[in-house]
């Protein structure tokens, strides 16, 4: 079973907590580009893509009476790498944007879907260009001190990807780094991780497309894959929250290809000890190359029985992540000759 299911129209994706659960949806958790596509679709449907257009009409006709969680979409859509925050106008006007679709009935959703939209006259720009050859100011004025764990792992993969070629040994380094260095538990990062260096194709040439280094300089491919990364985790963090937040049955919705092949790469499942909620690393053998099954079998025991020991050493001995950050990207953009 797949935990990843397509609207008809191929473009929204709903993404499930478990591949041995399937649920219908009554709460969903948005990320940036659904969010960007409801405030397109809001005041100018008109110029929207008509792929794009017609699939968000069907999203918000067939999700009318579904709860959206759309802050961390609208968080992601409105961070401004030249202001280092978030851009108030542009998340005023994405905030606006969802207050006037929530008011329209599906007659209305549809006869808006054909107009001009909703006037707005005010005109700016977001800059998600970095102003130096580092993403740290980012990181330390980021309202979630998670993202700095995540980007130093992402950045770990990408160097690995080019310094390794032995992915057993790619896989070591990795951990070693998680563990002592970061002191961590990682769970998502290390699911991805491992499915990319020891996985089958399925896994290692979706991941490619992910860890690239393209037009983009890599540090903002870094960047990005730690966003989708973070949708992953605040998404299983809420699914076991849902309760106190009033929240059923809750998904993730995307339109990013990226964030639905990394949720093909790892498990969002959990498990409850007492009050503690703890991320488990959980592979599926089909997605290991045959070779190293046995291998990674060992991995998730050793991890799983370790997360304590982990945790107390983090406490004691707080290392430099900045320092840590700085090293990293230093090291991948000599790798990458930028």
């Amino acid at each position: 079973m797949d935990n990843v299911f397509q609207d008809s129209k191929g473009y929204y994706h709903y993404i499930g907590v478990s591949k041995k659960r399937d649920y219908t949806h009554k709460s969903l958790i948005l990320d940036s580009n659904v969010a960007i596509n409801i405030e397109k679709f809001c005041f100018s449907p008109n110029k929207m893509n008509e792929h794009h257009r017609i699939a968000t009409l069907e999203f918000l006709n067939n999700n009318f009476d579904v709860e959206f969680v759309p802050g961390l979409g609208i968080s992601e859509a409105c961070w401004d790498m030249k202001l280092i925050q978030e851009n108030p106008q542009k998340a005023a006007k994405m905030e606006l944007a969802f207050e006037n679709i929530y008011r329209l009935d599906k007659k209305q959703l549809n006869d808006h879907a054909n107009g001009n939209g909703v006037i707005f006259e005010n005109s700016f720009k977001i800059d998600k260009t970095p102003i130096s050859n580092t993403l740290v100011e980012q990181i330390q004025n980021h309202p979630n001190p998670l993202l700095a764990g995540t980007y130093s792992a992402v950045l770990k993969i990408m160097i690995l990807q080019i310094k390794e070629k032995n992915k057993k040994k790619a896989v070591e380094e990795y951990l070693r780094f998680v563990n002592e260095d970061l002191k961590a538990n990682l769970a998502i990062e290390t699911n991805i991780a491992i499915n990319y260096f020891l996985g089958t194709s399925d896994m290692q040439i979706p991941a490619d497309k992910i860890f690239k280094f393209g037009k983009l300089n890599p540090l903002v491919n870094a960047w990005n894959t730690t966003w989708d990364i973070n949708y992953l985790r605040f998404f299983q963090r809420m699914y076991y929250e849902s309760a106190q937040y009033g929240l059923r049955d809750l998904k993730l919705v995307t339109a990013d290809a990226g964030l639905v092949l990394l949720s093909k790469m790892t498990s969002l499942e959990f498990t409850i000890n007492g009050d503690d909620f703890i991320p488990v690393l959980s592979f599926y053998d089909n997605n290991i190359q045959d070779e190293y099954i046995n291998y990674v079998k060992e991995i998730e025991s050793s991890l799983f029985h370790t997360i304590d020991r982990r945790k107390t050493k983090r406490k004691k001995d707080e290392s430099n992540l900045i320092d840590l950050i700085c090293k990293l990207e230093r090291e991948l953009l000599q790798l990458s000759h930028l």
